[in-house]
């Protein structure tokens, strides 16, 4: 049954995914193929208006120039330039005709060609004009008008005669003849005063070109860019475009920079501070003190090899003159004989220390008489726990986050010290100034990821600075940089590597450092900044 219930959920999620993409993009495919469309043609038609205003200014141009020099022509010429405007324009008209449907679709292949011959047509009917009445002060005297009209007269006199004496125009009669005489006499006047010298007028002509009727022409297109501009505005894809498209080089150089400032900042420490820390005097927390740790010293063979003090889970053995403080997520079980309370912090007189490093609400188990309890992880199968025990005399310094429980007389309670080195370079360059000690009589019950080993210090030992849980607070401690640069760069190693120097000393490691756990300078994010300023405290 419930087979069967989980793949109906999963294929109505499927169904619903598959609806809700098909919504979408019915929603928003239209949208952006209007936006691809209206982007490739709105620079063709900037480009085809760009076209058409280049040939206008030339054709107006040219216009002109031409009109200026009718200013020097006789009438004559006037009279053959207006017969050559009437044949270009209907010549013009005629090619219109013969264009496609296409001429009047601003992204139709005959377009540009309709346009220009329009606005031709425009120039050459105003020029026409323009002649026209420019031509009007050279026949202010009446005299060729005087003449034309009397040649007209003839010439209808003529005709009318013609058409009323059929037979007489084929016979050449007498008052066809003197008809025929008078109006090839008022003919040959009239030319030969058409055809006089004088100019038609001796200043300089100018015309006002009427740009009103050549705009019209394209205000098909005006408008077509415009609705395009209108709908590319109110595009959705195109704000979006425009909105990445303006801060894309932005973002492009913060990426670069946050590529780059960490890669500087880590050249600087490795290459130039780290080599000063590892060229000052150790530091020795407590010289005075026993480094012996209970069950390491006891056999020499211990001194000279590293010993795996740790297990998933541990026995505990309380006497009934002690008592156990434990982190109840590692009180695996335990005998219904004990007497268990709430302790709520671990020490009073560290209750920042105490509620960050996790040891608060703890479970206190006294006995009286000797009990057995078992202490194991349940919720990181990966973390292992070790036992360090302190005689009296002796001390260690450990970080509180790896403290899960601590054993100690009823009597007398565990005993933790804080030190500071605000004074020393390796503090400042490890972002660690305050140490926190764990005094003797005492036993810690600690956590590490894949097991916690001991080791003898001797002569010198480094171990990498994340993998550290404590020391003998008799060592003498000290920071040296990390082999290899590269792996410091990644992030694959810390900047520092923790070292020891004594023969009475121990100090104390895990076999893997936590994934979560980016101490120092190396500590990535807001992760990473939260674990240094905890390490500034020791915590």
């Amino acid at each position: 049954m419930n087979l069967a219930l989980n793949w109906v959920s999963r294929v109505f999620l499927l169904f619903l995914t598959i609806l809700i993409v098909l919504i979408v993009g019915k929603i928003f495919l239209p949208q952006y193929h209007d936006y691809d469309r209206l982007k490739a043609s709105r620079p063709v038609l900037e480009n085809i208006k760009q076209e058409i205003v280049i040939y206008r200014n030339e054709a107006e141009n040219s216009l002109k120039n031409r009109v200026e020099k009718f200013g020097k022509f006789t009438l004559t010429k006037v009279n053959i330039r207006l017969k050559v405007i009437d044949q270009k324009i209907k010549q013009n008209k005629l090619i219109q005709n013969e264009l496609g449907l296409s001429k009047n679709l601003p992204l139709g292949k005959d377009f540009v060609k309709n346009k220009k011959l329009e606005i031709e047509i425009i120039l050459l009917e105003q020029e026409r004009d323009y002649l026209i009445l420019a031509s009007l002060p050279a026949l202010g005297n009446g005299q060729l008008e005087r003449l034309r009209k009397i040649h007209v007269a003839a010439y209808a006199r003529l005709k009318n005669y013609d058409k009323q004496n059929p037979f007489e125009a084929i016979f050449k009669s007498n008052n066809h003849k003197k008809l025929y005489a008078e109006n090839h006499k008022a003919y040959l006047e009239y030319q030969a005063e058409l055809k006089s010298p004088r100019s038609i007028k001796a200043s300089k002509w100018s015309i006002d070109i009427k740009k009103s009727q050549i705009d019209s022409t394209l205000e098909s297109l005006d408008k077509t860019i415009e609705d395009q501009h209108k709908l590319l505005e109110n595009n959705l894809f195109k704000n979006i475009f425009e909105e990445i498209d303006s801060v894309f080089w932005d973002a492009f150089k913060i990426l670069i920079g946050c590529i780059l400032i960490p890669v500087v900042i880590k050249y600087f420490f490795y290459y130039l501070l780290a080599p000063l820390a590892s060229r000052r005097p150790p530091i020795c927390i407590l010289p005075e003190v026993s480094g012996v740790i209970r069950r390491v010293c006891e056999d020499s063979e211990d001194l000279l090899y590293p010993k795996k003090i740790s297990d998933v889970s541990l026995q505990i053995t309380i006497k009934e003159d002690q008592e156990l403080l434990i982190n109840p997520e590692y009180l695996q079980s335990s005998s219904s004989d004990g007497k268990k309370d709430t302790k709520w912090l671990l020490s009073y007189s560290l209750p920042l220390s105490s509620l960050i490093s996790g040891m608060v609400a703890l479970t206190r188990i006294r006995t009286d008489n000797t009990e057995m309890v078992v202490v194991s992880s349940q919720n990181d199968p990966l973390s292992e726990l070790g036992v360090i025990g302190l005689p009296e005399g002796s001390a260690v310094v450990l970080q509180p986050r790896s403290l899960v429980g601590v054993m100690h007389s009823k009597d007398l309670p565990i005993k933790i010290t804080r030190h500071w080195r605000i004074f020393s370079l390796h503090a400042w360059l490890t972002l660690q100034l305050r140490y926190l000690v764990f005094h003797g009589p005492a036993e810690l019950i600690i956590k590490g990821c894949r097991g916690i080993r001991i080791e003898r210090a001797g002569i010198g030992r480094r171990i990498s600075q994340a993998a550290t849980i404590g020391f003998s607070a008799n060592l003498q401690y000290s920071t040296t940089r990390s082999e290899t640069f590269f792996p410091y760069l990644i992030s694959k190693q810390e900047l520092f590597n923790d070292g020891f120097t004594g023969d009475s000393g121990f100090y104390v490691y895990e076999e893997m450092p936590q994934l979560g756990r980016k101490s120092g300078i190396a500590g990535r994010g807001l992760d990473g900044a939260i674990d240094a300023l905890l390490k500034v405290f020791g915590i």
